[in-house]
């Protein structure tokens, strides 16, 4: 429980440290491939499934600790709606010529259209515990490459969170458009 609540508070902290940037991210050259191992790594021993296609390769241009930070964001809290032992799904594809398409999928208790109106804000968390800045950081991080996030959900029923990210700079798998 220790290491959890640590982990939960250097999570606030980096939040609030991204938060604070304004957008502003060093951005890098990286393999897909190794983005998408660093990202499964994080959750090894999680209700997570990752679903893409087995040739995926290229490279992106991005802030690979703040893309990597806001996905986390992003599973965590769909592992903290899910009921039971079902599995959080992320999809992910290249997606026309170079968007990178993240989808992150749970069975949760899902959002109300009025929560879905505030979520990005800052501060504002339906959590007892949260600080509210964890969605409000994936905006500004999606933001900062030029992206766009998309929130669907459905009371009893779950929410899926999808990113598009234009920061593909090569790629060789053939296109994937999957939806929900």
């Amino acid at each position: 429980k220790l290491l959890e609540r640590l982990r939960r508070l250097d999570s606030q902290v980096t939040d609030m440290l991204s938060y604070s940037h304004n957008g502003q991210f060093m951005k890098t050259t990286v393999e897909l491939a190794n983005f998408l191992d660093r990202l499964t790594d994080l959750y090894r021993d999680k209700l997570v499934g990752f679903h893409y296609p087995p040739n995926l390769s290229g490279q992106l241009f991005i802030s690979e600790d703040a893309v990597i930070g806001a996905l986390a964001n992003l599973i965590d809290n769909a592992l903290d709606a899910e009921v039971g032992h079902t599995k959080v799904v992320c999809d992910v594809a290249v997606y026309g010529p170079n968007d990178l398409k993240i989808s992150i999928k749970d069975e949760g208790a899902g959002i109300t259209t009025q929560e879905q109106q505030r979520i990005f804000e800052p501060f504002y968390s339906s959590k007892t515990n949260g600080t509210g800045l964890g969605l409000a950081v994936v905006k500004e991080v999606v933001n900062a490459h030029d992206g766009k996030i998309k929130c669907t959900s459905e009371i009893g029923v779950g929410t899926t969170m999808e990113l598009i990210l234009p920061v593909v700079i090569s790629a060789s798998a053939q296109p994937s458009i999957r939806s929900y």
